[in-house]
């Protein structure tokens, strides 16, 4: 016979080693499988969640407030809409992956916007985001990534980024962004002439880039300009602007 006080010890010590052994709700998924992304869908954190292989966006996507592992491209179909609202990326490839291996590629013109967000490769990661169509970013910082924007109208604000390119008739306004390379594609026969583009100083410019690309740039840092040349193009430099090469 267990006396009624100690019964209460027990019932007592058992419910203090549950409440001590059992995780929280939250940790219990402390990272979750990606739904999947439907038309029209809104994904929500706080949370942490991973995708593995191709990652495949159609319609109206938005994600805010997560964490997203990602192991694989993702691949925009043309007309979607995909939001990111305080996300951070990580992004992971197999070991001796080729640059770009888990990038975004738009399979046609499409729009993007990003808010307040990040993207971190982990290891030798290195992305690269090919852009058709809408770009609008509001804070998105990031290292050893790209972004190269082909037939694309962006508004960047607060961008830091590896590299920015900016060909084939993009038309580019940005703000306050941070680039390591600042790059163009020129046309198969064209003359461009460069100017007043220095070197890891803040600057404003309108610049008229290859394959008919304008960039409009307010208070920039760039530290190196390239110039991928095509055919015939002859482009030159004077006054602050490095010698245009290819790569």
């Amino acid at each position: 016979m267990i006396s009624q006080s100690v019964g209460r010890r027990i019932i007592y010590a058992a419910l203090l080693c549950l409440a001590v052994c059992t995780p929280e709700a939250g940790a219990l998924s402390s990272e979750n499988s990606l739904p999947t992304l439907r038309d029209g869908g809104t994904v929500t954190g706080p949370g942490i969640f991973h995708h593995d292989g191709t990652l495949r966006i159609g319609g109206s996507v938005t994600l805010r407030n997560l964490e997203l592992d990602i192991r694989g491209p993702i691949l925009i179909a043309p007309g979607a809409h995909l939001e990111l609202d305080r996300v951070r990326l990580r992004v992971s490839d197999e070991p001796n992956a080729p640059n770009g291996t888990s990038g975004l590629r738009c399979l046609g013109r499409v729009t993007i916007l990003i808010r307040n967000s990040s993207m971190e490769p982990i290891g030798s990661a290195h992305p690269m985001w090919w852009i058709e169509g809408q770009l609008d970013v509001d804070g998105f910082e990031t290292l050893n990534s790209e972004f190269h924007l082909e037939h694309t109208t962006a508004k960047l604000n607060r961008l830091k980024i590896f590299e920015l390119e900016v060909s084939h008739g993009s038309q580019v306004t940005a703000e306050n962004v941070n680039l390591i390379f600042f790059s163009t594609q020129t046309a198969d026969d064209e003359d461009l002439q460069f100017s007043d583009i220095p070197s890891n100083k803040v600057f404003s410019r309108r610049l008229r880039l290859g394959s008919g690309a304008v960039a409009y740039l307010k208070d920039a840092r760039v530290q190196i300009f390239l110039v991928y040349v095509h055919g015939q193009s002859s482009p030159t430099s004077r006054r602050g602007a490095w010698p245009a090469g290819a790569r």
